[in-house]
């Protein structure tokens, strides 16, 4: 099928361009060297771009067997497919739906010895897909529909920044109760069930159209797996001063049931379902919280903003905080979120983080280079848990034609 994509889109392709990157470091804290060439074809109506990563670790001479070993991880030879504004296939990033009390920055890449092939689907019309009447308004995507899927969606009403939106968010093969040891695949064995949220959204600006400062009132009514409910109140202040710098933060009040949490297809969540989320929903009590967020940007390219959450709960606190700064020559990436720590003075503690630190340096106009460092998680040799480790890669990055 990527054969017949490929041959189709060189066919109608106006536009051709490649490049390759290659480097060592660290992966997995083993010394690696590794290499990543791609190619890309692209025309007005759709973008196809293939690659290939492959991490050699140096004491064995041989592939890593982690990137490789199941179905899956064929999917990283997937870069990119564009189809229109509409459809997304590949990796996926910063997803949220709605207000974000279900789906909330969800990243597939954080558990990255197992290979996810995503789906990304949004649609929008002045009118409804089905009629005046209908919603005009549909999202959806599909995560890793190769092994263990997870997806979301939301249907509904959408005009300019207000909405009233159905959601649902699944993990159709959620590890429930004790894990034990990997299989062949370095995934933890585990009993499978379902685990579905679903809810409903809304949100109304309540200043005039164009104004330099906005002010909207969001709300969210929650359940998961039909047994635990939630709601959240929430308010959001903006600031555009004329397409430049944009600030906006904001205030939620969440009444959490027991058995419920907020944002839980989040970063991390991947991650979360293999290191005790289970145990965690079952011991969650009724509670009452908030959730604090801020933003800075300017010109659609510096990024700053972060979002604590807490509850009277112990052992419920989120932090997560991210950056981009592209200057001249340089970008700067950053990304810190820690949940669920045994004291809320945990959310600053490296011990149980997802930690990401990137910088590009543009050397020549088709060259450049990287220097990346995270703390990710990853089941190892020996292992049964997924637990910290750590990343350091520098990589140099040549690109054809030249931008």
């Amino acid at each position: 099928m990527t054969a017949q994509l490929l041959a189709l889109a060189i066919l109608i392709s106006p536009q051709m361009e490649g490049g390759i990157a290659f480097g060592g470091g660290l992966v997995d804290e083993h010394v690696a060297l590794m290499t990543a060439p791609w190619f890309a074809v692209s025309s007005e109506a759709a973008k196809l771009s293939l690659q290939a990563p492959l991490i050699m670790n140096v004491d064995t001479g041989q592939l890593r067997r982690n990137d490789w070993d199941q179905p899956g991880d064929y999917s990283k030879l997937i870069r990119r497919l564009e189809v229109g504004q509409w459809l997304r296939m590949g990796p996926l990033r910063d997803r949220t739906i709605g207000n974000g009390t279900i789906v909330r920055r969800y990243h597939n890449g954080t558990d990255p010895d197992h290979g996810r092939l995503a789906i990304d689907l949004i649609g929008r019309g002045k009118e409804g897909f089905l009629g005046r009447l209908a919603p005009n308004h549909l999202e959806a995507f599909a995560d890793n529909i190769f092994h263990m899927p997870v997806f979301g969606a939301a249907a509904g009403y959408r005009k300019q920044s207000n909405f009233a939106l159905l959601s649902v968010a699944a993990d159709l093969a959620a590890p429930n109760g004790p894990i034990g040891p990997t299989d062949d695949t370095k995934t933890p064995r585990a009993k499978r069930d379902t685990r579905l949220v679903a809810g409903i959204s809304g949100r109304v600006r309540a200043t005039p159209p164009r104004m330099p400062v906005s002010i909207d009132v969001h709300s969210d009514l929650n359940t998961l797996d039909m047994s635990a409910y939630g709601a959240h109140l929430g308010l959001s202040l903006g600031y555009e001063d004329r397409g430049l710098w944009t600030v906006k933060g904001g205030f939620e009040a969440m009444v959490l049931g027991a058995g419920y949490t907020w944002s839980l297809f989040d970063h991390g969540y991947l991650i979360d379902r293999w290191t005790g989320l289970d145990t965690g929903l079952k011991e969650s009590k009724f509670a009452l919280g908030g959730r604090f967020d801020l933003q800075v940007g300017y010109a659609n390219a510096l990024i700053i903003g972060g979002q604590f959450a807490n509850c009277s709960q112990a052992g419920r606190a989120d932090l997560s905080a991210f950056l981009r700064v592209p200057l001249k020559r340089v970008t700067l990436s950053a990304f810190w979120r820690v949940r669920r720590p045994r004291e809320t003075i945990g959310v600053l503690k490296p011990k149980d983080a997802m930690v990401a630190i990137a910088t590009q340096f543009i050397l020549t106009s088709p060259l450049s280079a990287q220097l990346m460092v995270a703390r990710d998680w990853r089941v190892s040799e020996g292992q049964e848990v997924f637990r910290p480790t750590t990343t350091a890669l520098f990589t140099l990055q040549l690109r054809w034609p030249k931008n």
